[in-house]
């Protein structure tokens, strides 16, 4: 944290990190505004479903890294309410709120901290990954 206050950047590189990152399977990759218009567009065109623009950046990306014979697993990170503007961009048109959606903005955020290890993340995916 001190490199990213005095540098403005994180460089994990030179760190057992970055080699554990490397060792884990689990890669990255960029999603720029157009690209979250066009997933969040095609995920509602084949599902009906509204993703929020984190999570289309997510699938936009894994789509990339796609092994065509293991299936995709993406998780939502946000409420698509919270971005209406994106959506309507996406869209056009803002759904309506549910009613314990509304003001969303003002409430407590919640989320979990957990140690940087690979197979603690796969067990909390396991735990709490909603099965279709």
């Amino acid at each position: 944290m001190e490199q990213l206050k005095q540098q403005g950047f994180l460089d994990l590189s030179d760190t057992q990190y970055f080699e554990d990152m490397n060792n884990s399977g689990i890669v990255s990759g960029t999603s720029f505004h157009s690209d979250r218009i066009a997933t969040i567009k095609e995920v509602y065109k084949e599902t009906g479903i509204i993703v929020d623009p984190h999570t289309a950046d997510g699938i936009k990306v894994g789509l990339e890294y796609r092994d065509s014979d293991v299936p995709l697993i993406c998780l939502s990170t946000a409420k698509p309410v919270k971005f209406e503007e994106t959506i309507r961009d996406a869209l056009g048109f803002v759904p309506q709120r549910p009613k314990k959606f509304r003001n969303i903005e003002k409430k407590e955020q919640r989320f979990e901290i957990m140690d940087p290890s690979v197979d603690k993340l796969k067990d909390y995916i396991a735990k709490h990954a909603i099965r279709n």
